[in-house]
């Protein structure tokens, strides 16, 4: 009996993209953004609590983990987008909803760490606080270096799946896939960069406004 994708992936990337994308490219791409972005969300609030003592009230948990599953889906569009123009500008032919199937497919390590970050930070301590210099500073436990050292480790295979991913789609070599994901991720923060940018100014400009007109 066969594995399913989300396990296959992990030995064999380009064989299980390949298979994927012979059958049914789109199958299971909206499925693992949307979990990507919910669990991630659910994760992360959670570690904010721990490292930095915010406790959101589970409502806004609750909204958070529902509105992060589209956003996931956008972001899961954006990615696809630049590493289609990326592969194409390198020589590859791949087409939208074979690229759709790599990128969403190369998120399953994303889903391995929101469940393990999940399961430690819910039943062990991750930070010990200490006092140095007159300041708190938190320290990792052995259970937080077991996390951040999950993190790193999967983070790093989930980025040779994607490159592996990508280049079977596009029909190139691993490396030049490798090369290609860079592209996307290059692109994408400077994006996100300047996004942050622009709202800053706008907020600048708002308050700039205001003040304007209440004098």
């Amino acid at each position: 009996m066969a594995a399913p994708p989300w396990l296959a992936i992990w030995a064999g990337p380009r064989a299980t993209i390949r298979k994927i994308v012979a059958t049914n490219p789109r199958r299971g791409a909206h499925a693992t953004a949307v979990v990507t972005g919910a669990l991630g969300f659910l994760a992360v609030s959670m570690f904010a609590r721990a490292r930095m003592s915010l406790l959101f009230p589970p409502g806004v948990v609750l909204m958070g983990t529902i509105v992060a599953a589209p956003l996931a889906v956008a972001l899961l569009y954006a990615e696809t987008l630049i590493c289609l123009l990326s592969g194409w500008a390198l020589g590859g032919n791949g087409a939208m909803v074979q690229v759709r199937a790599a990128v969403a497919w190369s998120w399953t390590p994303l889903i391995w760490i929101s469940l393990i970050a999940i399961a430690t930070l819910r039943f062990a301590r991750v930070f010990r606080v200490v006092f140095e210099s007159g300041r708190i500073e938190p320290i990792l436990t052995p259970a937080g270096r077991f996390l951040a050292a999950a993190t790193g480790i999967l983070f790093v295979w989930g980025f040779v799946l994607s490159a592996k991913g990508i280049a079977e789609v596009h029909g190139f070599s691993g490396w030049r896939g490798a090369e290609a994901k860079l592209i996307t991720l290059a692109v994408m923060i400077t994006g996100a960069l300047a996004a942050i940018c622009v709202i800053a100014v706008g907020y600048e400009v708002m308050h700039a406004l205001r003040l304007v007109i209440r004098r």
